[in-house]
């Protein structure tokens, strides 16, 4: 455990939620069981099982989304474009899938982490900094909104079984040198993809 004068960090865990389940949603749309549809919940729990077994967390935590948002009062353009995207899938099928996976999390006794007005990007970071430089923390989303935290040590995506981790140098290498303070003003300027002004 110990390497010279280094001790070894625990690692931190955190789940983007809303980034595993939509991805889950879309990608297991067929997926039922007795006329339920469960594809969302299968979604979320391979993606749960298959990151602890990677990962090997000291502790792993479920960041959520509540709406409605902070930002949406100052812009209420906030994420709006994510409303089309979503007219494929049933309000129906997304309120059952997220009451199926709130069962799924106290059944196996996963910590969720929310609160009114935040997403979990806002949480994700609190915990980073809050923790930061006691723990390696180790967030599993593919969402670039996260790409600012690669300031923090020890901090790192995992984007799932195919991309793996993503660490500070491989955003470096993909954004030709551009610094992680930097991509704050990219996404100001571009507006990113939750509909920013």
């Amino acid at each position: 455990m110990v390497k010279g004068n280094q001790v070894k960090k625990p690692v931190m865990l955190l789940f983007d939620f809303m980034n595993l389940f939509y991805r889950s949603l879309h990608v297991n749309k067929e997926l039922y069981f007795a006329n339920e549809f469960t594809g969302a919940l299968y979604g979320v729990a391979m993606q749960i099982a298959a990151t602890l077994n990677v990962v090997r967390p000291k502790i792993a935590i479920v960041c959520k989304d509540t709406k409605p948002y902070f930002r949406t009062n100052d812009y209420p353009e906030f994420k709006a474009n994510r409303k089309r995207s979503q007219d494929s899938v049933s309000q129906k099928m997304i309120s059952g899938s997220l009451k199926q996976c709130d069962e799924l999390f106290q059944l196996i006794g996963l910590p969720v982490l929310q609160a009114v007005g935040m997403e979990a990007d806002d949480l994700i970071a609190a915990q980073v900094k809050l923790n930061n430089p006691d723990w390696k923390i180790v967030v599993a989303s593919n969402d670039s909104d996260l790409y600012q935290l690669f300031t923090v040590p020890d901090f790192r995506l995992y984007k799932g079984k195919q991309k793996g981790f993503y660490a500070k140098g491989d955003f470096m290498e993909d954004y030709d040198g551009l610094s992680p303070k930097d991509w704050i003003e990219v996404i100001a300027l571009t507006g990113g993809h939750n509909s920013l002004p």
